[in-house]
């Protein structure tokens, strides 16, 4: 498994806790919770969206779909 997939898993987890259109946290901490750069996290995060487990919305954040 690549690190982003790791991150990937690891967000679809949290995400079975949260409520629709709740935040993430910020894609730093998130890096720097699972050890990864930015540019890690916003791969897994592409995927999530993808899949329209996520949205996106510049400025605001990522939130559970």
């Amino acid at each position: 498994m690549t690190p982003s997939e790791q991150v990937e898993a690891g967000i679809r987890e949290t995400l079975r806790s949260m409520r629709s259109g709740q935040a993430l946290p910020p894609v730093r901490e998130l890096a720097e919770q699972y050890g990864v750069s930015t540019a890690t996290v916003n791969k897994a995060i592409k995927r999530l969206r993808e899949s329209g487990e996520v949205q996106s919305r510049p400025g605001w954040g990522v939130f559970k779909s």
